[in-house]
């Protein structure tokens, strides 16, 4: 079979045998990026006769497949051990599942590993990072395709939980906040097209003001600052581009952490927009845009 260089669609051979064997002499397939489809994609471990898989190559060049018993495990299965990852599963509905990672890194030649099929068509249930990823270090956004509410999400973290961090999921269409509880399973109820994970040090070291997210946007936002101390009131203020007093989204003594606030612009006009996060004598001030 010729592959071009990235991903590829081929089918198992029809045989007496359960399964194809991947022949790869010249390397060129990348490890753990056979998918199968059964309502949702996943990585198989396998190839069985007459179903479709996408594979993705990192150079053009054949592969063989036939049924003589040779090995396939070295050029389908993952470099990186997933059970080592923290995970984060969604399930809709109809019990269809997908399982994104986060709190690891991976060197930049092993990215691809964890690249993901284009986008299956519109009405099948897809879950991916933005990038068609699959593992993001930190979270990041994360782009869904679901028919069936309301989904259940499920985190495991493998991390040491002496650590003080809190995974948060943000859904800015509905304008909602979810953080994990001890069970670390959420349901979101309202359907939703796009949600960004992150995760909070609960116990920051630096005063910190952070971009808004998305932006530009409309109309709504995110904006994550963190505080230190409880010495003096803290304020979280937007203005426009004359120095106007729009809205104050905080005003008052909060505990030392990392706090998530939503603006809901949809009251202003487009265009350039300044918002200062003030504590005594701390302040700092970053600029977003409002497009509609």
């Amino acid at each position: 079979i010729s592959l071009a260089d990235g991903w590829n669609m081929i089918s198992g051979i029809s045989s007496s045998v359960a399964e194809s064997d991947i022949s790869d002499p010249d390397g060129i397939l990348i490890p753990g990026t056979l998918y199968g489809y059964n309502g949702t994609y996943y990585n198989s471990s396998s190839i069985d006769p007459g179903n479709g898989y996408w594979i993705r190559a990192g150079s053009s060049g054949s592969i063989s497949l036939s049924a003589s018993g040779q090995s396939r495990k070295q050029v389908i299965t993952q470099d990186e051990d997933l059970d080592g990852l923290g995970s984060i599963t969604f399930t809709n509905n109809s019990e269809f599942s997908s399982t994104l990672y986060c709190g690891a890194s991976v060197f930049e030649d092993e990215k691809s590993s964890f690249s993901l099929p284009p986008v299956p068509p519109a009405g099948c249930f897809d879950v991916r990072f933005t990038g068609d990823m699959k593992l993001m270090k930190d979270g990041g956004e994360i782009l869904i395709q679901n028919e069936f509410w309301p989904m259940n999400v499920k985190l495991i973290l493998k991390e040491d939980r002496s650590e003080k961090i809190e995974w948060v999921l943000v859904d800015e269409v509905n304008g909602k906040g979810y953080s994990f509880n001890e069970s670390s399973v959420i349901e979101i109820t309202e359907p939703t097209n796009r949600l960004t994970l992150y995760r909070n040090t609960l116990t920051p070291e630096h005063f910190a003001l952070h971009q808004n997210y998305p932006n530009p946007f409309n109309p709504l936002t995110t904006i994550r600052f963190n505080t230190v101390e409880t010495l003096h009131a803290t304020s979280l203020q937007i203005f426009d581009v004359t120095g106007r007093l729009v809205e104050t989204l905080v005003k008052g003594e909060l505990v030392p952490g990392s706090h998530t606030v939503l603006w809901n612009a949809s009251n202003v006009s487009s265009g350039v927009y300044i918002y200062k996060l003030s504590s005594g004598p701390n302040q700092i001030t970053k600029k977003m845009i409002l497009l509609k």
